[in-house]
C-alpha cells in the first residue's frame, strides 16, 4: 500500500492533539489509497493484456531479421512512440 503523505500524518496528528478522534479521517485516507491501487491494478492488467497481445503477434514474425524490417521490432519502435 502507498505510504500516507507527510500532510496526512500532520492532519492525524493535529486532530489527536485537538483531542478529536481522527478515525474517519483515518478511514478515509484508507479507503482512497485502496482507490489508487484499484486504478492502478486495472491499468496494469491493460498493460498486461497489451503486451501479450504483442508476443502473439510478434511470434507470427521471423526471428531472424537482423535489419530489423520485418520482425516484431518494429512494432516495439511504433508502440514505443505512441
Amino acid at each position: 500500500m502507498p505510504a500516507a503523505s507527510i500532510d496526512d500524518v500532520q492532519e492525524i496528528l493535529a486532530l489527536r492533539d485537538r483531542r478529536e478522534a481522527p478515525c474517519r479521517v483515518l478511514l478515509d485516507l484508507l479507503a482512497e489509497k485502496a482507490d489508487e491501487i484499484s486504478q492502478r491494478i486495472a491499468e496494469l492488467q491493460r498493460l498486461e493484456t497489451e503486451l501479450r497481445a504483442l508476443h502473439r503477434l510478434g511470434q507470427t514474425f521471423p526471428t531472424d531479421d537482423v535489419d530489423g524490417k520485418h520482425c516484431v521490432c518494429h512494432l516495439v519502435s511504433e508502440r514505443a512512440a505512441d
